[in-house]
């Protein structure tokens, strides 16, 4: 059976609204945005795959090229959902520190992921 990338978006959540002094705040809302963006991206992916020819390459390249696909396709919202998410969670995994509310970046990061799989027409689980 093949992974339910919304699974990652209950992680998400999990992590944004976890209350704990170890990890740190910082450390959880970071991996809910990742979670977020692969929620939004694999699920992006997938559809992309199996309802509109794309054929992924199987690495890195493919979140560049899955966004152009739905942009090519007349898909700008998910286009620029998925861009979005992308930067937030290049951010969250490259960033050291600075004056970053990594709290409200989940808390729309989450949105967001919500959003793409709604657009999606994927039958979204919450």
């Amino acid at each position: 059976m093949a992974f339910d990338w919304q699974d990652f978006l209950q992680v998400a959540e999990f992590c944004h609204k976890c209350e704990t002094a170890t990890p740190s705040r910082e450390a959880l809302c970071r991996t809910a945005v990742g979670r977020a963006y692969y929620a939004a991206f694999c699920s992006a992916r997938d559809y992309a795959t199996s309802k509109m020819s794309y054929t992924p390459t199987g690495n890195g390249d493919d979140h560049t090229l899955v966004r152009a696909h739905y942009r090519q396709a007349g898909k700008r919202d998910v286009h620029k959902l998925l861009l979005q998410l992308y930067n937030w969670r290049c951010l969250c995994d490259y960033e050291s520190g600075g004056k970053v509310a990594f709290d409200e970046m989940a808390k729309f990061a989450i949105s967001n992921a919500r959003l793409t799989i709604s657009a999606l027409s994927v039958s979204p689980r919450w």
